[in-house]
């Protein structure tokens, strides 16, 4: 089954079809992962001249936010009609280097992007540009790095946007508090998740809605430490933010911070020389 004979030799036609298909998911993947570089860099780099626009020189800023709320909001009414239209046709976007998907997307975080620069000013612009680098790394481990790498990317940049928010001069006390305890409960959600799937090898089994699900989310193999020091970091990160610390609360802001990026390069470190 599946062979046939060409001069003398034998040929797997699935084999070949593997490779090809193979061949095919590296070359969309590398293309998707240009393509977004890309956008990042123009995003940004919109971003960065809006931040510099001097306060003489608002209605400058307040023209670009606006042009580009209306321009976001009038794609990302096109972009989801696109979306549903896909969706009710049921095409088949896998082999397509941009789908509908990516589309809704990047338009929906650019009016989001927008949404915040025109109502509220250059002083969320600073958070915008750190959500479009950490989401392109984000993407970018994805599409090259083993699974729990990516969980634990993720996990780690939204310790790190939590940290930053329960920091943040730009919010009320109040809210400050809130993001801490929202930190703790990360925390707490990393390690039930990892215990969890230490338990069950790597599978998501449970039971929703009378059905059962059975999954293979992570390997057999799978390493989980990275996931505990995350946790630990969060809950020390929470602490200290509850300690008046006075003139020293920007300082240990900046170590907390720095801690959380060190331990994600050394864990990064890690799985880069392991898929090596």
């Amino acid at each position: 089954m599946g062979k046939t004979k060409t001069n003398g030799i034998y040929k797997n036609k699935d084999a070949e079809a593997d490779r090809k298909y193979i061949k095919r998911k590296n070359e969309i993947t590398t293309y998707r992962l240009f393509i977004l570089l890309g956008i990042a860099i123009i995003i940004v780099s919109l971003f960065v001249y809006e931040m510099n626009i001097t306060f003489s020189d608002m209605k400058t800023f307040t023209g670009i936010s606006f042009a580009g709320l209306i321009i976001t909001g009038t794609l990302l009414i096109f972009s989801s009609l696109f979306l549903v239209s896909r969706a009710v046709s049921g095409v088949d976007e896998s082999g397509a280097t941009v789908n509908s998907k990516n589309i809704f997307a990047v338009v929906l975080f650019m009016f989001f992007a927008f949404s915040l620069t025109f109502f509220k000013g250059q002083r969320w612009i600073p958070l915008i540009i750190a959500l479009i680098i950490t989401i392109t790394i984000i993407v970018y481990i994805y599409y090259l790095y083993q699974r729990e790498f990516f969980l634990f990317a993720l996990f780690t940049a939204l310790g790190c946007f939590l940290l930053y928010l329960s920091e943040s001069s730009l919010l009320p006390d109040f809210y400050n508090a809130v993001f801490r305890v929202l930190l703790i409960a990360e925390a707490v959600f990393i390690l039930a998740f990892s215990l969890f799937f230490i338990k069950n090898k790597g599978r998501l089994k449970c039971k929703l809605f009378n059905t059962r699900i059975n999954r293979q989310i992570l390997d057999n193999d799978a390493k989980y430490f990275q996931f505990f020091i995350i946790a630990a970091l969060a809950v020390v990160c929470a602490v200290l933010g509850f300690i008046p610390l006075g003139f020293l609360g920007f300082l240990n802001f900046f170590y907390m911070i720095c801690a959380v990026l060190g331990c994600f390069i050394f864990v990064g470190i890690y799985f880069t020389v392991k898929l090596i």
